[in-house]
């Protein structure tokens, strides 16, 4: 299953001590954490809530009046980090959603 070079395997890109996975795009690996929808440069204010700058859409500045120039607003993102893609069990394993007809 693992192979640098043949296709549809895997390689090994990278090796760290320490793993954390939160959810799909949510995870710290060694020293590098990834959270999708938080930019590297967010400031963390507490855990699980970050601040980010978002800029105001073109429906906002048609509103506003305010066409000629960019504007940013500071927000909070709170995290939850439950897995809703199914039901995890006591030990980790992931039940997977199950719609019936």
């Amino acid at each position: 299953y693992i192979n640098p070079t043949a296709l549809g395997l895997l390689k090994i890109e990278d090796k760290a001590r320490k793993l954390i996975i939160y959810g799909l795009k949510d995870y710290q690996f060694g020293n590098k954490v990834v959270i999708k929808g938080i930019p590297k440069n967010a400031k963390k204010v507490a855990d699980d809530i970050y601040e980010v700058y978002q800029s105001i859409g073109i429906k906002s500045g048609l509103h506003r009046q305010e066409l000629n120039r960019v504007l940013w607003r500071r927000m909070q993102k709170h995290l939850s980090r439950r897995y809703k893609k199914g039901v995890v069990s006591a030990d980790g394993k992931v039940k997977p959603l199950e719609l019936t007809l």
